[in-house]
């Protein structure tokens, strides 16, 4: 009897041990798709793993957590690594920072729903005892509308045309979430790369696209960012580029053909962007969609898929396209806590029809299927690269003039030229620049940066002495320092991922501890960034 017991025991503990061993590589493998769902490389050798993540992908995305993500509300804590390194040994030279503006409405409503914001209070009129709200933004206001006479006065022409705050409810529109954001985003950088409020005027270089939402996003940002010395920064601080990609910004040498944004080559984004718009005729769920939103009374989508898109050529830009669509949702509703919307039955009135959270998550998937899509394209990765390629030569170029200027001041013994604030490049842009910029370096993202995101490229000096003062080093090493949204990724590139393996051997450092040798980051953009597309020089692969 004792041993039956004991046997059938024994098998009862072989099936928990199995099951709970089962469970764990679960966990495991789970945890290790998650993680991919930021960055991604894009290579021959991971289609069977897009195919595989793509899946799961459908599994885990639900609406609410991914607007949660996208919207990037205010009033949470931003944490990053901004400014800050482990190693007491490194020293911050300088910072190149893209931010992308903060919550804004809809690029575009559906026909639907065209010309009929949702009820209530104007989410871009400014009121600051209405949330979202802090305790900057009340000054900020009146900071503004108590001087905007003086401040477009001395501002660039090309900016004049711009209202300094949102008070107009155009499409488009920063928001008070997004003004609040940008504020809030701007006080946590200060607190990283400002030391010496005295000579923080000389050490900052201001630039922002042509559009009103990445104009007041900056002003916000920067009035975070330093308010004393907020004046300054707005009057005749500030330029702007012709860009979106910042094409047209050199900062260290004379304009050249990569600085005029004349590569052709990478003129076709917009268009090969489009064409990665396609709608599932044969979901019901997106089928649904359609009639609901009456997107085919206007345009004919459910013949534009994947399979057919050969045959009818691309979806036009003012189609509402999967994105689009979703753009609208997450903007107009869930960033502002608003229910999803609903129409009237016209066959039945006392009913109406309401969009679900099923619906929106099979667009959700479209949405997701259709940028993987996009970022594996040879010629969308070529596009968008070359048009990137100039920005990241400026801050190769840029990084090593502050390493020549550095060794200068130390050469001739001005040490207290090299205790000052690290130059600070801030450029305003949008989720198309950040995107094209990750896909230009090799590591696409998997999904849209969100509101208030951030990149910043940073360049330390490594050296042997705890103090900083690396004057008096034996050896002055300069690194690049890549983050997204405080998120060290310098690891995830590949050029420099693979050389820093043996540059940094000490198992002690982690992957978020290994920078970038500013040799390789420099070889990786003068050298391997266009063998790629089998070119020598930017030119030719411009034309080709």
């Amino acid at each position: 009897m004792y041993t039956g017991i004991r046997t059938i025991n024994m098998k009862k503990m072989k099936g928990i041990m199995t099951l709970i061993s089962l469970a764990l590589a679960v966990r495991l493998f789970l945890g290790f798709l998650i993680s991919r769902t930021t960055l991604a490389h894009v290579s021959d050798d991971e289609n069977n793993f897009r195919s595989l993540f793509e899946h799961r992908m459908e599994m885990i995305s639900l609406p609410e957590q991914r607007s949660i993500e996208y919207c990037n509300k205010p009033g949470q804590k931003i944490e990053g690594m901004e400014g800050k390194y482990p190693d007491s040994s490194m020293k911050l030279l300088g910072t190149v920072l893209l931010i992308r503006h903060g919550d804004r409405l809809p690029i575009s409503r559906p026909p639907a729903f065209d010309g009929h914001p949702p009820p209530g209070r104007k989410p871009c009129s400014l009121d600051p005892s209405i949330s979202p709200t802090n305790r900057m933004l009340g000054h900020f206001i009146n900071t503004v509308k108590g001087q905007t006479a003086l401040l477009k006065k001395s501002m660039n022409p090309y900016l004049q045309n711009f209202d300094l705050l949102p008070d107009t409810c155009s499409d488009v529109s920063i928001t008070q979430s997004g003004i609040t954001q940008m504020l809030e985003l701007g006080d946590f950088l200060r607190q990283r790369y400002v030391t010496d409020i005295s000579n923080v005027h000389q050490d900052v270089v201001i630039s922002t696209s042509r559009f009103a939402r990445t104009f007041q996003s900056l002003l916000s940002f920067l009035y975070g960012f330093l308010p004393e010395r907020f004046n300054e920064f707005v009057m005749g601080k500030i330029s702007t580029s012709s860009s979106i990609y910042f094409c047209d910004s050199d900062l260290s040498s004379t304009p050249s053909f990569m600085t005029h944004c004349n590569c052709a080559k990478a003129k076709t984004i917009a268009q090969l962007r489009a064409s990665f718009r396609y709608w599932d005729p044969h979901n019901p769920h997106i089928s649904h969609l359609h009639d609901l939103l009456k997107i085919d009374e206007r345009n004919s989508l459910k013949k534009r898929s994947f399979e057919s898109e050969k045959k009818i050529g691309p979806t036009p830009l003012s189609v509402a396209s999967p994105s689009r669509i979703w753009d609208w949702l997450v903007s107009e509703y869930y960033c502002h806590g608003r229910p999803l919307p609903c129409l009237p039955n016209e066959s039945i009135p006392s009913q109406t029809n309401c969009l679900n959270s099923t619906t929106i998550k099979e667009l959700i998937h479209l949405v997701d299927k259709n940028h993987l899509r996009m970022i594996n394209d040879f010629q969308y990765i070529k596009a968008t690269s070359l048009a990137m390629y100039p920005f990241l030569s400026s801050i190769n170029k840029k990084f090593h003039d502050l390493v020549k200027k550095y060794n200068y001041h130390c050469a001739s013994e001005d040490t207290s030229a090299t205790d000052n604030n690290p130059f600070v490049w801030i450029l305003s842009g949008h989720d198309i620049t950040i995107g094209p910029l990750f896909v230009a370096l090799d590591i696409p993202l998997l999904k849209k940066a969100p509101y208030a995101s951030r990149v910043a490229f940073e360049l330390w000096v490594s050296c042997d002495k705890s103090d900083n003062n690396c004057c008096y080093s034996h050896e002055i090493k300069p690194y690049v320092r890549i983050l997204l949204n405080g998120k060290d990724v310098t690891d995830n590139i590949g050029h420099c991922g693979a050389k820093t393996n043996w540059e940094f051997p000490d198992t002690q450092r982690t992957k978020q501890n290994r920078p970038c040798p500013l040799s390789y980051f420099n070889e990786f953009i003068n050298y391997n960034f266009l063998k790629r597309f089998n070119s020598t020089n930017y030119e030719d692969a411009c034309q080709s």
